[in-house]
């Protein structure tokens, strides 16, 4: 009886090692490898850049297209892998316009991509350059570096029947590329 449990036990394991070693080799999505990838920087929210900061006081280009207006909200930004800033930006007057925005590292306008509700917080940059942000009407988006969507989830922050911009949603991923909101 017992010399068969061993050999049943090594078949076992030895069946079973493909599997783990296709699961431990699989790509896991962490955030990306920039400047500043998300709200404060990092999933311990330390605020601290491994990234030196400007050279000098001066200011090397300023992004006009958006006009804000008293009331407008705009969202923290996170930068990408390519170094692309994103952010999002909201209208509390007519034509209540709300987007996300893709900047060129040179201030230039990549593209807009509307949404329907008003961004909470700033949006995350995944190593794949997947942007993914939380707005106010229950729903988490995940869209392409190309400004495309990739998909819409529904949630809920609690937040939609409350003031609108009034809160906050900071998005973390962890090592395993697990999103928490």
């Amino acid at each position: 009886g017992n010399k068969y449990k061993f050999f049943k036990l090594s078949i076992a394991s030895f069946l079973l090692c493909p599997i783990i070693l296709i699961i431990f080799t699989l790509p896991i999505r962490a955030l990306s490898d920039s400047p500043w990838p998300m709200a404060h920087h990092n999933s311990q929210l330390t605020g601290w850049s491994n990234y030196p900061g400007p050279e000098t006081s001066q200011i090397k280009w300023i992004f006009s297209q958006v006009d804000p207006q008293v009331g407008d909200y705009l969202s923290g930004i996170s930068v990408g892998p390519d170094g692309t800033i994103y952010f999002g930006w909201s209208s509390y007057e007519w034509p209540y316009e709300k987007k996300v925005i893709a900047l060129t590292s040179h201030g230039t306008l990549k593209w807009e991509r509307s949404i329907s509700g008003h961004l909470l917080g700033s949006p995350l940059v995944d190593s794949n350059g997947t942007i993914y942000i939380v707005n106010d009407v229950d729903e988490m988006l995940a869209i392409s570096p190309d400004g495309t969507l990739q998909w819409n989830l529904n949630i809920s922050t609690r937040y939609s029947d409350y003031a609108r911009g009034a809160f906050t949603v900071t998005l973390v991923m962890d090592q395993r590329g697990v999103l928490y909101y």
